[in-house]
């Protein structure tokens, strides 16, 4: 290989490359949860969403923050608003 053949080189590698659009978008089982506590909302994948209720969780349906569970952005156990990601 030529130095010419390669013009960005090695810089290409490690250079922030563009970010692509579809790499934003939730998948099928993401869920988005909000922090009664620090009011942060989060999107989770499932198993992401399953590790955060560890070792205790609660629900109480019919509350708007109805899980009672590790909040992933202040990392205190904090009651939970929870949604489908969109």
């Amino acid at each position: 290989m030529t130095k010419g053949s390669d013009p960005l080189g090695k810089r290409a590698l490690f250079s922030g490359a563009p970010a692509d659009p579809q790499s934003n978008k939730p998948g099928p089982l993401d869920i988005t949860v909000l922090c009664s506590s620090c009011k942060t909302t989060t999107t989770l994948s499932a198993p992401q969403f399953f590790l955060h209720h560890l070792p205790v969780w609660a629900w109480i349906p019919g509350r708007d923050y109805a899980l009672l569970m590790r909040c992933p952005a202040c990392d205190r156990r904090a009651w939970l608003a929870v949604s489908r990601a969109r």
